[in-house]
């Protein structure tokens, strides 16, 4: 009693569900519904959503001049979605994606796909991958030495949370990420400091925790942020701003391996205070 705002649902059913119930209250869902509804008026909904890497990668790829690419996908259902996303955004935009190889489970040897991602990939073409830290490791030496030197970009599952020497295998791989995981964004906790505390901050857990800070930082925003487009804040997650659907869209960082390190690249995002 009380209250003037949910926070949540975190399951798709449930948050189709509480949309379609016409709630009285604001609601900042935390979870995007399977079907089509929107969020009531007022309301909006936020997700940290595998298709958004797909997204992300397809733009970037054609800032750079890239029309052309081939994907690798290790097929589980996330990896799914970032592609069919990777694939609906660079063929919107001019682009051409020649070819989705689906790398099978139970071997190493990804020889054949790699070779049936080939042809017609010009020097001025690029990869996309949508696989677990693991099988990049594998897939990512093979093609090199199938002299593959187009630019790689990947969903962010490529990335574990924390350092690995075995990242030395992905040096060149440029991903989207939140900038917390990297302390890129001033003004949050410093990440390390919470691990001594909270294991879960050291891994792939990492993500999540910043997208409940995200949560807690947007409550009193988003409904300003849906009245005033061209507006953000900036999360433990990316840049924040609110549609006037009361979609939450999110822009990451960009993160490359180097010497076997995820790093920031400069100049991919704009780190500061809100905005206006």
């Amino acid at each position: 009693d009380g209250a003037d705002l949910v926070v949540g649902p975190l399951a798709r059913d449930a948050v189709a569900a509480l949309f379609d119930s016409n709630p009285s209250l604001l609601v900042l869902a935390l979870n995007h519904p399977d079907s089509t509804v929107n969020p009531p008026q007022g309301s909006a909904e936020f997700g940290l959503m595998p298709a958004n890497d797909g997204t992300q990668a397809a733009a970037r790829m054609l800032q750079q001049g890239i029309h052309s690419a081939v994907v690798f996908i290790a097929g589980a259902d996330n990896e799914q979605r970032a592609t069919q996303a990777f694939k609906a955004q660079f063929e919107a935009g001019g682009g051409d994606v020649l070819t989705v190889q689906t790398l099978p489970q139970g071997t190493v040897n990804y020889a054949n796909e790699i070779r049936n991602a080939m042809p017609g990939l010009g020097a001025n073409g690029g990869i996309f991958i949508a696989v677990p830290p693991e099988t990049a490791r594998l897939l990512m030496p093979q093609i090199r030495v199938a002299r593959l030197r187009q630019p790689v970009f990947a969903s962010v599952q490529v990335y574990g949370g924390s350092p690995n020497a075995l990242d030395k295998d992905l040096d060149g791989v440029q991903f989207p990420d939140a900038p917390w995981l990297y302390d890129a964004q001033p003004g949050l906790p410093v990440r390390a400091s919470l691990m001594r505390d909270l294991p879960v901050v050291a891994g792939r857990g990492a993500r999540l925790f910043a997208f409940g800070m995200d949560a807690d930082l947007l409550s009193p925003y988003f409904v300003w942020l849906q009245q005033h487009p061209g507006s953000y804040v900036a999360g433990a997650t990316g840049q924040l701003s609110v549609d006037a659907q009361g979609h939450v869209q999110r822009t990451p960082i960009w993160v490359q391996f180097n010497n076997g390190v995820a790093t920031p690249m400069a100049g991919t995002l704009n780190l500061s205070a809100p905005t206006q």
